[in-house]
C-alpha cells in the first residue's frame, strides 16, 4: 500500500515496474550503473561495463541485457556514447544502496583499488552527491583512514587517487584534511609532489577552506603547499591562498575574525617565501575595488551551497583597515617582504584615499617613512590622487 509504503518499495516499483521476473538482476545492474553517473559503454579503451559487472558480482552480458531493459523502461538516458540513470533522486537511492550493500574492503577497491582510473572517479563524484547520507560519510572516513589506501604520497601518487580525495572533501572536509596534513608530514618538501597532484590536493584544499568549519586547517595546508610552489606559471595554491582574503567575493564563507586570527598566527614566521605570501594575502584583503571570483568550491554535492562572506560596510572598513595596517608593518622591514608590501601597498593608497581611508592613509604613511625614508610609490601615488 502506498500508505506504508517506504523510499525503497518506490524505488523497487519505479525500476521494476511489472516486470517482477528478473527482479533481482534488474535492481542489482541498476543500482551498478547508478554509483558510477555517467557510463560509457562504447567508444572507449576500457570495457567500463565489464569492470562494474565484476564490481557487482555480474557478467557483461546480464548487465547489458539489464541495460537495455533500463532504457526502454526510460531509467537509462542516452548521452552520446554513455548512459546515465535518471530521474536523479530515483538513481541517488541505488546509488546509496549499493554502497551499503559493497563491504568495506569494496570501498577501498572501488575508490582506490584496481577500478579503471575513470570509474574511481566517477565513483567518487557520485558518492559525493550522497554527502547528507550517513553512507558517504562512513564510506569517507573508512577509506581516509591511517594506513587506507590515501595514506603517503606514493598511494596518493596512483592515478586518479588524489582527483577522488578531492571529491571526497565534498563529504566531510574534516578527515580529508587531515589525510593531506599527514601526507605533507611524511613528504617533508612538498616540493615533490607532482603538479598533477598538486592541483587535484589545491582543489580539495579549496572546497575544505570555503567552509568556516574547516577554514583555518584548509588555509593552513594552502599556505604550506604555497611556500612550496613548484610551477611558477599556475602557482595554484599562492593564487588560491591570496583568494581567501578579499572583503567581498573571498573564496571561503569565513568571517573577518577567522581570517586575521589565521593571518596573526603565521605573519610572524621568519620564513622569507611564507613572509611574501603573507603580504600578498594582505594585500588582497586591502582591495577595496574590482573583486572577482569563479565558482565552484561553494558548490557541496546536494546539501546548499556556501556563500562568500557578506560584511556589513562597517564590518568591511574595519577589515580593510586591520589589513592595511598589517601590511604596514611588514612594510617597515628592510627584507623581501618588506619591498614587496611597500609596492603592494603604494598600489592600494590611491583607491584607499578615493574610499575616505584618510586617517589610516595618514598613520601608515607616516609609520612607514619614518622606517626606511623615501618611499617611491606611496609618493607616487598620492601625486595621482591629489591630482
Amino acid at each position: 500500500p502506498v500508505a506504508r509504503a517506504t523510499d525503497g518499495d518506490l524505488i523497487d516499483a519505479f525500476v521494476l515496474g511489472r516486470r517482477q521476473h528478473d527482479r533481482p538482476l534488474l535492481l542489482r545492474s541498476a543500482a551498478l550503473l547508478a554509483s558510477f553517473g555517467l557510463v560509457y559503454v562504447e567508444g572507449t579503451s576500457t570495457n567500463a561495463l565489464a569492470e562494474i559487472a565484476k564490481l557487482g558480482g555480474l557478467e557483461e552480458r546480464d548487465i547489458r541485457s539489464a541495460l537495455y531493459e533500463l532504457r526502454g523502461r526510460g531509467l537509462a538516458w542516452p548521452r552520446g556514447r554513455a548512459v546515465l540513470l535518471q530521474p536523479r533522486p530515483i538513481a541517488m537511492g541505488l546509488a546509496e544502496r549499493q554502497w551499503q550493500d559493497w563491504s568495506p574492503a569494496d570501498w577501498d577497491n572501488v575508490l582506490a583499488g584496481h577500478t579503471h582510473p575513470d570509474l574511481a572517479t566517477s565513483a567518487a563524484r557520485q558518492l559525493a552527491l550522497l554527502n547528507t547520507t550517513e553512507t558517504a560519510r562512513q564510506v569517507a572516513h573508512h577509506v581516509c583512514r591511517p594506513g587506507g589506501p590515501f595514506d603517503g604520497l606514493t598511494r596518493l601518487s596512483r592515478p586518479a587517487c588524489a582527483d577522488v580525495l578531492a571529491s571526497l572533501a565534498n563529504i566531510d572536509a574534516a578527515p580529508i584534511a587531515e589525510r593531506i596534513a599527514r601526507t605533507l608530514d611524511d613528504v617533508g618538501d612538498p616540493k615533490k609532489i607532482d603538479a598533477d597532484i598538486r592541483r587535484d590536493l589545491v582543489s580539495a584544499l579549496e572546497t575544505i577552506a570555503f567552509d568556516p568549519e574547516t577554514f583555518k586547517a584548509g588555509a593552513r595546508l594552502l599556505l604550506r603547499l604555497a611556500i612550496a610552489e613548484n610551477d611558477p606559471i599556475t602557482a595554484d595554491a599562492t593564487g588560491q591562498f591570496k583568494a581567501l582574503f578579499p572583503v567581498y567575493l573571498g573564496d571561503t564563507a569565513a568571517d573577518d575574525d577567522a581570517r586575521l586570527s589565521l593571518l596573526a598566527e603565521v605573519e610572524d614566521t621568519a620564513d622569507p617565501a611564507a613572509r611574501t605570501i603573507i603580504v600578498e594575502a594582505l594585500s588582497a584583503g586591502s582591495e577595496t575595488e574590482h573583486f572577482l571570483r569563479f565558482g565552484g568550491a561553494e558548490a557541496s554535492g546536494t546539501r546548499p551551497a556556501l556563500d562568500s562572506w557578506r560584511p556589513t560596510t562597517r564590518q568591511a572598513s574595519a577589515y580593510i583597515e586591520t589589513c592595511v595596517s598589517r601590511l604596514a608593518r611588514f612594510a617597515t622591514c628592510h627584507d623581501q617582504a618588506g619591498a614587496l608590501a611597500r609596492i603592494r601597498l603604494g598600489e592600494h593608497l590611491r583607491s584607499l584615499v578615493s574610499h575616505g581611508f584618510i586617517a589610516v592613509i595618514e598613520a601608515v604613511v607616516d609609520q612607514v617613512c619614518h622606517a626606511v625614508g623615501h618611499w617611491p610609490q606611496a609618493l607616487e601615488a598620492l601625486g595621482h590622487a591629489i591630482v
